[in-house]
């Protein structure tokens, strides 16, 4: 009997322990940033890239809340509130995507977390890594309460979102297409058969504005030459022994004949080498966009000086 006793109360007294370890949401915040913070070079550069937690404003109150508590460790510059095309900061993110965000973004480390359920709880973890050598610097994980500013800032949350990291950033490579520059074959073909009137094909299809122009000169030129060549016919007098009989010969004008098929021979060489060829060369691949945004960077450095940075970058 005293041995269970003992039992239940070592089992309370455990119980007690685990719930007692729970902290508050700003508290686990706070605590994180400054476990993190802990022993990293000297006035280094931070960037918060995402925080998972299967709830938009959790997430975002996350991410807002590890830069204030950033912001106010001092010693540190903070890039906050990054904004890439094509990534999700609410998303689960592994290590070597976090790294590449990092170098892109041009800082020394990134942080990422999660927030997930368990019985009754939460679990918060946190991460933070060398951008430079993907090494993981530090980590920090905490129990949360689940109170009425978790389940608030929860309550729109679908526990299907809590999913494993997922490949949202970098964008997925494309897929190689049957093309040549940023043309297929068949438009190449349709470009080719449509010049046959000179430029129509390049003006239509490519827009190609200098091709089209060209084949209209070179190729309406020497078509003309050529018509004029037979329409205008060189006229002989028939001579009969010194005497002119009153009769002429007509033969096409050789000058305006080779001038005319060597304007079109130019044409034509130049249709087919410009249909083949004509874009950014090389076979490239097709790949959507997903969104035209502007990357935006706030950055303070160690004075608290805010600065803004913007980029934006085209890729083709």
């Amino acid at each position: 009997m005293k041995k269970i006793l003992l039992l239940v109360a070592v089992l309370t007294i455990g119980i007690g322990t685990a719930h007692a370890q729970q902290t508050g949401l700003d508290n686990a915040i706070r605590d994180a940033v400054g476990e993190l913070s802990s022993g990293l070079r000297t006035n280094p550069s931070v960037a918060v890239v995402a925080m998972h937690s299967g709830s938009a404003a959790m997430s975002n109150y996350l991410i807002d809340e590890m830069n204030v508590a950033f912001f106010h460790t001092g010693g540190l510059r903070l890039t906050e509130r990054v904004q890439l095309a094509g990534f999700n900061m609410h998303a689960a993110i592994d290590d070597a995507t976090a790294q590449s965000i990092g170098r892109l973004l041009g800082v020394q480390y990134v942080v990422t977390g999660t927030l997930e359920p368990l019985a009754g709880f939460f679990r918060f973890r946190t991460r933070i890594i060398d951008a430079e050598t993907g090494a993981l610097r530090g980590i920090h994980t905490a129990d949360v309460r689940n109170d009425t500013l978790v389940a608030s800032l929860l309550g729109a949350g679908d526990p299907a979102a809590f999913l494993p990291p997922a490949a949202a950033w970098p964008p997925p490579a494309a897929v190689p297409q049957a093309t040549v520059g940023q043309f297929t074959l068949g438009q190449r073909w349709a470009t080719w058969a449509l010049n046959g009137i000179p430029g129509l094909g390049s003006f239509i299809i490519m827009s190609d504005r200098f091709g089209g122009f060209f084949q209209v000169a070179s190729g309406g030129l020497g078509y003309i030459l050529y018509i004029s060549s037979i329409l205008f016919p060189i006229r002989e007098p028939v001579m009969l022994w010194g005497q002119h009989m009153g009769m002429y010969n007509y033969r096409v004008n050789p000058v305006l004949l080779f001038g005319g098929l060597a304007l079109i021979a130019t044409q034509q060489i130049f249709n087919i080498v410009r249909s083949a060829t004509f874009g950014r060369g090389g076979a490239v691949a097709v790949a959507s966009m997903p969104s035209r945004e502007w990357d935006i960077v706030l950055v303070s450095d160690e004075n608290r000086i805010g600065g803004i940075s913007l980029s934006h970058t085209l890729r083709f």
